[in-house]
């Protein structure tokens, strides 16, 4: 019984789930860089080195840390890290670690700001109201914010005043419609799969 009460106060991810968040945070940066953004780069020529207009990353990092809270941001850091490396193809320098945990943090912070601001923001399994994806979906648009804070405020930063408002601002809107579209698709899959014998 003690064994069990400790492991609990651990608060650490199963291997398997934290595979599981790597693995969709990777698939939907692949989806991102192979598919949306070849598209954006023909529709939008010159928004594109802002940012990408539906960054599918970014709902996978809000929606492992609605659920799981800070248990969630070493995998996403790890899955951040890894699609640096392996999908943008960037060299990692040190300077880009403090980069990468501004990115992991921002959605716990969001979350945790909704929370103290009297919301429910992350997950309960009793909570079934209408209010859930208006929630996830502030939680999200707050998450980018911090994260663009962030990065700001590192030493080093590399943004000219003249790109810091266009990209910060085509950042925001990305990340909040690539938040919005997973959420469509993973309620069409749930609805799907409750029609399914």
């Amino acid at each position: 019984m003690a064994g069990r009460e400790a492991q609990k106060g651990l608060r650490v991810l199963k291997l398997k789930t934290v595979s599981e968040i790597v693995l969709c945070y990777v698939a939907a940066a692949i989806v991102v860089f192979a598919v949306l953004t070849p598209v954006q780069a023909l529709l939008l020529p010159e928004v594109t080195p802002q940012g990408s207009l539906c960054y599918l990353p970014h709902g996978v990092r809000v929606i492992a840390i609605w659920f799981y809270r800070e248990k969630a941001v070493p995998a996403v850091f790890l899955a951040q890290l890894l699609t640096t490396q392996f999908i943008y193809g960037k060299n990692l320098s040190f300077d880009a670690i403090p980069q990468l945990l501004v990115s992991a943090f921002a959605a716990y912070v969001a979350f945790a700001i909704l929370a103290m601001c009297g919301r429910g923001a992350f997950f309960a399994p009793q909570r079934r109201d209408g209010k859930l994806y208006r929630d996830l979906l502030t939680a999200g648009f707050l998450a980018s914010l911090v994260n663009a804070a962030g990065l700001i405020l590192l030493p080093g930063e590399t943004l000219y005043s003249d790109q810091l408002l266009p990209t910060i601002v085509t950042q925001v809107i990305g990340d909040s419609i690539g938040l919005l579209t997973l959420l469509l698709m993973l309620m069409a899959f749930f609805r799907l799969q409750r029609l399914l014998p």
